[in-house]
């Protein structure tokens, strides 16, 4: 079955619900409206099954199941009027289908200026968004016109050919685009197709030297996502942080954000904060997470919802490593309080795997744990990959530890190298073995750390492990650090590295 009502029910946003109650307020006048009304709140309130005979019945007690159906689609379609009404304004796409929607209404009323009017409307929007598909399709409405207005069509004619050449320049280049990214995705950037490599480059050249469409807006942030994948799949991440940061700053001098590519803004603030993160370079980091939050409550928060993890992210990993670890808990606490987060579960989880180790670093035992647990009996945990889930084992252990919970904490251990032995046999995975290792001893023996060959051991841990930079690995703590904090019998916290 396919629930495709409650699938649009559970779908909705708060602003939405009242959207469409406020809508329904305008059309309850009649008994089956008041019908429309009970089975939106059986699904939305009582989470009833839409399928199910007693829901039919208590809305048709005759066990009428086509008057229901016929309920059902109404109630579908009322939704979607509310939801296109709602979001009328947040896209300027949106404009021209409008404008499309009156001229053809005016056209049927046999008002042929006015349906006129309204093309020339669309036009210009269509002209703002660079949108050539419809822009032919406008086209062809001033030609069918033009029969009615005894007017030559010889003009649109001209027209609808030089924006159908445009349209094809851009879409068989945005096809060809769409494929690399997924060639991309299928070999996670690592740098190794070599022929996804060389297509890349040359869509980026033909791009630039396109003399159709070099000043087209589409045109410029199509080659920018080129440049950026092609940087990004050579590892070449210094150029990639430049790159990022000067067609930024062109972009913003050039005045080519507007509403209609405004995601894209925020998509560039983030490959430029992730970039400068990458390159260690912390300090122009933070302008541009500041500026991210900005762009995030435009247009009255068009992409908040969507994109506002990543500036948390952003911004925790900013203020944990410059020791403010208590505003970015906080940060989180008022995220987690969110409406938005606590009706997304994915959104949630993120919090969730942020606080526990961020508890953990000041202290909080007791909430780390609890954080801990929420991760544990989520969802999205089992969906995780299993290295994922190797490094939160891990950090339970490491929380269990330090609580003194010794008993558990070596069944931990033991649980640890039973689930996760043939992850554990793989070289890339040497490190997180050796850790339990150490991790272990430290448990079976209580004078560990006063142990000369023991130590040594530890020591030669820390040399080995990787190069500490934040948020580039899976470690929720730093296995390194905290073995450091052991051997010094100094807080955790106190050895993070200030680096903004």
């Amino acid at each position: 079955m396919a629930y495709q009502l409650t699938k649009l029910i559970k779908s909705l946003k708060p602003e939405e619900i009242r959207g469409f109650r406020l809508q329904e307020n305008r059309y309850n006048f009649k008994k089956q409206d008041k019908k429309l009304t009970l089975l939106f709140d059986a699904i939305k309130k009582e989470n009833c099954d839409e399928y199910d005979d007693k829901l039919i019945l208590e809305l048709f007690p005759n066990g009428n199941k086509n008057a229901y159906y016929r309920l059902k689609n109404l109630l579908a379609g009322r939704i979607e009027d509310s939801l296109v009404y709602l979001h009328r304004d947040k896209n300027e796409e949106f404009e021209v289908h409008k404008y499309l929607h009156l001229h053809q209404i005016f056209f049927h009323k046999s008002a042929y200026q006015e349906a006129r009017s309204y093309l020339q409307k669309a036009e210009k929007a269509a002209l703002k968004l660079e949108d050539y598909d419809l822009l032919v399709l406008i086209c062809r409405k001033y030609i069918r016109l033009s029969e009615f207005l005894e007017i030559s069509p010889q003009e649109y004619i001209e027209r609808q050919s030089k924006y159908q050449r445009l349209a094809t320049i851009t879409n068989e280049t945005e096809y060809l685009i769409a494929m690399l990214n997924f060639r991309l995705k299928r070999t996670n950037f690592s740098g190794r197709d070599n022929e996804v490599l060389n297509v890349l480059e040359q869509v980026s050249n033909a791009l630039k030297i396109n003399k159709l469409t070099t000043k087209s807006t589409r045109t410029k942030l199509l080659v920018n996502r080129c440049v950026r994948d092609i940087l990004l799949q050579k590892k070449e991440f210094p150029a990639l942080a430049e790159y990022m940061i000067s067609s930024y700053s062109d972009f913003k001098k050039e005045q080519i954000f507007v509403k209609n590519n405004h995601e894209e803004r925020i998509i560039q603030l983030s490959w430029i904060i992730n970039s400068l993160l990458k390159i260690k370079n912390f300090k122009d980091a933070p302008q541009y997470i500041d500026e991210l939050h900005e762009q995030l409550l435009m247009y009255n928060k068009l992409y908040y919802d969507k994109y506002i993890w990543l500036y948390y992210q952003s911004r925790v990993i900013e203020y944990t490593f410059s020791g403010r670890m208590e505003e970015a808990v906080d940060l989180l606490e008022e995220l987690e309080q969110k409406e938005s987060v606590q009706q997304n579960s994915g959104l949630a989880f993120y919090v969730y795997i942020n606080l526990a180790p961020l508890n953990y670093t000041v202290n909080e035992l007791d909430k780390s744990l609890e954080y801990l647990s929420k991760i544990l009996m989520s969802s999205a945990f089992n969906s995780m990959s299993t290295d994922w889930k190797l490094n939160i084992q891990l950090l339970e252990l490491i929380i269990r530890t330090d609580s003194q919970d010794i008993e558990y904490a070596i069944g931990k251990t033991n649980e640890v190298k039973r689930k996760y032995r043939d992850l554990l046999k793989l070289e890339q995975y040497q490190i997180e073995k050796r850790f339990v290792k150490i991790i272990s001893t430290i448990l079976k023996k209580p004078d560990a750390l006063r142990d000369k060959k023991f130590l040594k051991e530890i020591s030669q841990f820390i040399d080995d492990s990787p190069d500490y930079e934040p948020g580039s690995t899976n470690e929720l703590i730093n296995y390194s650090i905290w073995l450091q904090s052991k051997m010094q019998k100094k807080t955790y916290r106190s050895l993070i590295p200030n680096v903004f």
